[in-house]
């Protein structure tokens, strides 16, 4: 159904539009195929990470806009109507209050993947194909393999996963410890915060998830983000040859 609508609305084919407003965009690979009577898109796991960083990104590619309409995007990660809250627009949103599944008429109390972080959405494909977006963790998480078995949607599999990844124990790498004793006042915030524990000599570089650099105006120790997006950003602070990184997240 969704196909038509995109084909009457751009008079372009599904994968020419998405080739237009998405791939090129992005770098990412991959087509739409006929299966029955649906499409599915045919693609690589480092493709589908690059979508969901374009919507943990609110739709920005670097400097570059790519999905302009935030209302939609808003609209898509949060519930669509009452019947099931745990669905958006085409993704499944942990977190909720209950949630329903397919061919199944009866509302579940709680959220759908109880070991995730629950402001996750994800978008669930055919077999278990998987794109897991969790803000709060600045992290993107693709499955793609095997079917995962009978399941319609992979919400109990998807748990799983998270109960694996909870289970990981990644001891923090030079790049990710606070070397200096360094803090961040109002973290999370909406793009304005304090640094504490800075030296005169202390050379700042601010990233975001995707590793390019942002612009910034410091002003005794309070730092504003310029034009600041939705998402999960990096303070680099080095001395002396020595890199500290403080992770950032602005709502």
């Amino acid at each position: 159904m969704l196909d038509g609508v995109i084909t009457n609305a751009t008079g372009m084919t599904l994968n020419q539009w998405v080739n237009q407003q998405i791939k090129t965009k992005i770098g990412m690979t991959g087509s739409f195929f006929p299966s029955g009577y649906n499409r599915i898109f045919v693609s690589n796991a480092r493709s589908m990470a690059r979508f969901g960083l374009l919507l943990s990104q609110d739709g920005m590619w670097g400097a570059t806009t790519v999905q302009s309409d935030l209302t939609y995007l808003n609209a898509m990660r949060t519930p669509s109507q009452s019947i099931n809250p745990s669905y958006g627009y085409l993704t499944w949103l942990n977190g909720q209050s209950s949630f329903m599944l397919p061919s199944v008429q009866f509302s579940f109390t709680g959220s759908p993947m109880p070991n995730a972080p629950s402001d996750l959405y994800a978008a669930l494909g055919k077999d278990g194909q998987i794109i897991n977006v969790a803000p709060s963790d600045g992290l993107v998480l693709i499955r793609m393999g095997s079917s995962m078995g009978a399941s319609l949607v992979g919400n109990q599999y998807n748990d799983t996963i998270w109960q694996y990844m909870n289970r990981l124990n990644c001891p923090a790498t030079i790049l990710e410890q606070d070397l200096f004793s360094l803090s961040i006042s109002s973290n999370p915030n909406n793009g304005s915060c304090t640094i504490t524990g800075l030296k005169e000599d202390d050379k700042i570089e601010l990233f975001n998830s995707v590793g390019q650099a942002i612009l910034f105006d410091e002003n005794s120790g309070i730092f504003e983000i310029s034009k600041p997006r939705r998402g999960l950003y990096f303070v680099h602070v080095e001395r002396m040859g020595k890199i500290s990184v403080l992770r950032l997240i602005v709502e």
